[in-house]
C-alpha cells in the first residue's frame, strides 16, 4: 500500500495562506529526499479568522483534514482507512498556528479511538468514520464484525502521527487568549490590560501604540558663553 505523509501548515494570529511562503515546498523536497518511497504533501490550511471560539476554529479545522485525508484514501483505494491508513499527518503551526494543531491533536486523541480489530461501519464501503456518503466499494478486506476487538491497538482518524510548533507560546500566554479580541483590551480593567501588554510583546502588536518611558536622566546644562 502506498503510503503518504500531509504536511499541514496552519498560519497564527492576523495570518494567512501566504505566511509560510516557500517553506512548505522547501521542507517538502528535505522529507522527500529523506524518505523516498513516501509520497509527501504540502498542504496550508487557508486563512481563518483569529478571533473567536478557540474550539470552533478546532472544528473547522478538524473537519477540513479530515475532508482532506478521506480525499487521499479514496483516491488511493485503501481498504480500511481508519484501522491501516495510507496517509499520516504531520501538524506545522506557527504562533498560535501551534495551540490549533496542539488542540486539534488533543481533540482527537480524547475521542472514542477506532478499534483495530473490528468494525461496525458498513462493510459495503472504507471504513471511514461517515462512510455512509462515500461511493467506494472497496470493503472486501473489511474485519469482520464478530471478531475480538484488541483494545490495546487502537488508532485516531485522521491519524496525526505529530505536530511541530514554532513561536507558540505554550506557556506564555493562555489558550483563552485566543478566544478575545485583545487589540481592543484597552478597555478592559487593568490586569486583563497587564495580560495584552504582554501578548504584545510576544506578538508585536501595538507597538507603535506604546508611549515611551520617560528618561530619569536630567538634561546637560547648556554651555556657558565663557566656554563657547
Amino acid at each position: 500500500m502506498h503510503k503518504t505523509l500531509l504536511l499541514v501548515f496552519i498560519h497564527g494570529f492576523k495570518g494567512n495562506d501566504d505566511t509560510f511562503a516557500t517553506f512548505p515546498k522547501h521542507l517538502q523536497a528535505l522529507v522527500s529526499n529523506a524518505l523516498p518511497n513516501i509520497s509527501v504533501t504540502p498542504l496550508v490550511y487557508p486563512k481563518f479568522e483569529t478571533s473567536g471560539d478557540l474550539r470552533k476554529t478546532v472544528e473547522r479545522f478538524r473537519e477540513w483534514l479530515q475532508d482532506r485525508v478521506i480525499d487521499i484514501e479514496v483516491a488511493q483505494n485503501t481498504p480500511s482507512p481508519t484501522i491501516d491508513p495510507s496517509v499520516h499527518v504531520i501538524l506545522v503551526g506557527h504562533s498560535m498556528g501551534g495551540i490549533v494543531a496542539a488542540e486539534t491533536y488533543l481533540l482527537l486523541a480524547s475521542e472514542q479511538p477506532v478499534p483495530a480489530a473490528s468494525s461496525s461501519m458498513n462493510v459495503e464501503t472504507p471504513n471511514f468514520p461517515s462512510n455512509t456518503t462515500l461511493t467506494s466499494t472497496t470493503g472486501s478486506s473489511h474485519p469482520n464484525p464478530q471478531q475480538a476487538v484488541d483494545t490495546s491497538v487502537v488508532l485516531m482518524f485522521p491519524h496525526v502521527q505529530g505536530v511541530l510548533a514554532f513561536d507558540t507560546p505554550f506557556l506564555g500566554l493562555a489558550p483563552s487568549m485566543f478566544a478575545s479580541k485583545v487589540e481592543d483590551a484597552h478597555g478592559y480593567a487593568s490586569t486583563a490590560y497587564k495580560t495584552y501588554t504582554e501578548a504584545g510583546k510576544i506578538f508585536g502588536w501595538g507597538g507603535n501604540n506604546v508611549a515611551a518611558a520617560p528618561s530619569t536622566a536630567k538634561a546637560l546644562p547648556a554651555p556657558s558663553a565663557a566656554r563657547l
